[in-house]
């Protein structure tokens, strides 16, 4: 279902590429530009430097204050943001941004109150500004229930309640009625839209990832072990038959497989994938080094290693994947889109460690791979670095916005059928580093210097299940 963002970018106060109807003088403007450069190329501190001599003195202008308080947003410090956002409103006269950007410091700096006091000041003094209903999205998320306000931007079932007249809308846009009968579109604003995706995915991605843990074993040590695997000429020539006999399997199970991407119609999707399967592993089993056969075999696990919508996805499947995409490297050697699928199968294995490593390894092949980016995002949300995981998602939906929408539809979707409740209050633990085994070599003899042990017997209690018998 497609649902509409805004298009805008909030022209007069959403952020740093914004030049004020005030346009400032020239030095305070390249002063703003230097800064916002230096944080996009990774230096924040320069950044901060930089506006805080803009800002710390009492003839600092609105639009410098606005400008440093947007960084301090970014930077997650969000009461140091809402004092800027402050005294800026002091002085702006009728401008909302100002306004707006305390109420949304003030929210994600956990003063609900104060926020909401805010916004209420806000809707006084402009009642069609269109970033309300998003803040108060936000507001819900943390606090309530957002599914009223998902629905009003079209996420989720459909309500019947949302009617609204031809006339009703006219009279709202002319400012002579109320401003809800208008349609809404989900701001698309950075400041406003990577806290949302940050509370969403709080809540949806712990259900799909449940459990954390370090490598498998099983994993190669680096992608350097993943280098293809050429044959002689002779071995060439004796698989020629197989390959000739695999190739109508191949294509059977790739036009399957092609077939199936997309599909609304779930049951007909699983008839394509269970065809592709049965068709891939039987060209797989006549030519294991068939072009792409191992490749497509991955991608068909994966496909039905999704059980249901907000629910983890079946190990034994992603471990189908994670083999075949393996012997895919080893054969053809490794693509940015390989990489992408080796990522993802870890991360939905519960490793998001080795997972980002794959997602970097990806996006340094081919750097405009938004689902590596909000893979990658996800990763570090569950590792608890939410500044970073808030920037990497942005990016992500900054090159395509399907991707937000499909994580808002899929949570309002639950949130609909199952309330709030059903979402987990706290992302996974990671384990502690697993012992490797000289340290564990180490350590034993050393506990045994101190005190000897026993061998289990099978009077003891911990004797092996074997030993038992």
């Amino acid at each position: 279902m497609k649902v509409p963002f805004a298009k805008y970018r909030y022209p007069t106060f959403c952020g740093e590429d914004v030049t004020p109807q005030d346009a400032e003088p020239v030095p305070m403007a390249a002063t703003i530009d230097k800064a916002w450069r230096a944080f996009h190329q990774g230096d924040s501190d320069t950044a901060q430097r930089l506006f805080s001599e803009l800002t710390t003195n009492d003839k600092a202008s609105t639009h410098a204050l606005v400008q440093h308080g947007l960084l301090l947003l970014r930077l997650d410090r969000f009461q140091e943001a809402a004092k800027n956002f402050a005294t800026a409103a002091d002085g702006a006269g009728e401008n909302p941004a100002p306004l707006f950007f305390l109420a949304l410091a003030q929210e994600l700096g956990d003063q609900p109150d104060e926020s909401k006091t805010s916004l209420e000041k806000l809707r006084a003094a402009e009642p069609h500004h269109q970033g309300i209903s998003s803040l108060e999205l936000l507001q819900n998320l943390r606090h309530g229930d957002p599914l009223p306000h998902l629905q009003k931007f079209g996420f989720g079932p459909e309500r019947s309640d949302q009617s609204v007249s031809l006339l009703q809308r006219i009279s709202a846009s002319l400012g002579t009625g109320d401003p809800s009968w208008l349609p809404s579109d989900l701001s698309s604003s950075d400041y406003l839209l990577g806290p949302i995706l940050i509370e969403v995915e709080s809540r949806l991605h712990p259900l799909e990832v449940p459990v954390l843990e370090h490598k498998s074993t099983f994993f190669p040590d680096g992608m350097d072990k993943l280098e293809p695997k050429k044959r002689s000429f002779s071995e060439e020539l004796k698989s020629l038959r197989s390959s000739l006999r695999a190739g109508p399997s191949l294509k059977r199970g790739k036009s399957a497989l092609e077939k199936a991407f997309g599909l609304e119609d779930k049951g007909r999707q699983k008839e394509l994938l269970k065809k592709a399967l049965l068709n891939l592993r039987a060209s797989r089993k006549l030519d294991p080094f068939g072009f792409r056969v191992s490749y497509h075999l991955g991608e068909t696990y994966l496909f039905l290693a999704k059980v249901k919508s907000g629910q983890p996805y079946s190990r034994f499947r992603l471990q189908q994947a994670e083999t075949s995409f393996l012997a895919s490297g080893e054969r053809e050697g490794l693509n940015p889109y390989l990489l992408f699928y080796l990522a993802y199968a870890q991360h939905l294995l519960g490793r998001p460690r080795l997972a980002i490593e794959y997602y970097d390894a990806a996006t340094a092949k081919f750097e405009k791979l938004p689902e590596a980016h909000y893979g990658k995002g996800q990763c570090l949300l569950l590792l608890g670095d939410r500044q970073k995981a808030k920037e990497l998602l942005l990016r992500a939906v900054n090159s395509d916005l399907t991707l937000a929408r499909e994580r808002l539809d899929t949570f309002a979707d639950l949130l609909a059928e199952h309330g709030m409740e059903h979402f987990p209050q706290e992302l996974p633990k990671m384990p502690p580093e697993p012992i490797l085994q000289t340290e564990a070599l180490d350590e034993a003899d050393t506990t045994s210097q101190i005190e000897p042990q026993a061998e289990p017997t099978e009077a003891s209690p911990t004797a092996e299940p074997n030993d038992l018998n």
